[in-house]
């Protein structure tokens, strides 16, 4: 039961995310040109802010794009594989990607702890950085919890599969 608990409160959250982060800096750039091209005046930090914004959309968005099973692959060969031979594939392929994803977990968490030490600011909306670089790490974590549950699923499935 907590396991859906978790799964609805990190759907929601990576969601949310991905929503601001992809309307805010379309709505901010829009007004940007709105007012450059009428008033002649621009609001500084407009692309500092869509920069930002992608950022977190781009990591924030990894979880669900694993939960949904639509990272690029290439499948012809995978696609021939069934049984144990799919099983077996489907854990390389998921202990590859989990490395990968505790890689960003660790080093984007160790990037997060330099850039507080130095209390490093952006250049025009005077924000500290690690505020845009925890995006790293909680990509990371979404990424490496939705393989979880992606991997429970595939035990289930061929469970399901071989008993029936």
């Amino acid at each position: 039961m907590e396991m859906k608990k978790l799964d609805k409160a990190l759907t929601v959250l990576e969601e949310a995310i991905l929503v601001f982060t992809t309307l805010s800096p379309a709505l901010v750039l829009f007004a940007n040109v709105i007012l450059r091209r009428f008033t002649m005046h621009a609001i500084v930090w407009a692309e500092e802010y869509a920069r930002f914004a992608i950022m977190w959309a781009v990591f924030g968005g990894c979880g669900v794009a694993v939960r949904y099973g639509s990272h690029s692959r290439i499948t012809a060969l995978y696609d021939t594989l069934k049984g144990k031979t799919k099983l077996c594939m489907d854990v390389l392929l998921f202990l590859i990607f989990a490395i990968y994803a505790a890689y960003l977990v660790i080093y984007g968490f160790q990037y997060v702890q330099t850039t507080m030490a130095n209390k490093t600011i952006s250049a025009f909306m005077k924000i500290p950085m690690w505020i845009i670089y925890i995006s790293v790490p909680f990509g990371g974590l979404s990424t490496l919890i939705r393989l979880a549950q992606n991997i429970v699923g595939t035990f289930r499935d061929y469970r399901a599969e071989k008993e029936a």
